[in-house]
């Protein structure tokens, strides 16, 4: 099935980590995932590699991406947050 652009780069919910310890405890999740599915990367265009999956609700479904920053601390998140939001704006 071919997914249009908009629908594969819209971001429902974005998880910033920290370090990698919290990234990989985000990607072990399958609980709820849209069946067949899996995480699927996308390197970020001037930031780190975004990891994006389905996962369904009661009303649909909802794209979940999870993205590690490159430090600590509240200026991190948003500098790492930045791209994923632009790329679903």
């Amino acid at each position: 099935m071919i997914v249009p652009r908009e629908r594969e780069e819209r971001v429902d919910v974005l998880i910033v980590t920290a370090v990698k310890d919290e990234w990989n405890a985000v990607l072990m999740v399958d609980t709820g995932a849209k069946p067949g599915s899996a995480w699927k990367t996308r390197p970020g265009a001037t930031g780190p590699e975004v990891f994006y999956r389905d996962f369904t609700t009661d009303s649909g479904v909802l794209r979940i991406a999870v993205v590690q920053a490159f430090g600590m601390g509240p200026e991190q998140a948003v500098i790492a947050a930045v791209p994923p939001a632009r790329a679903a704006s």
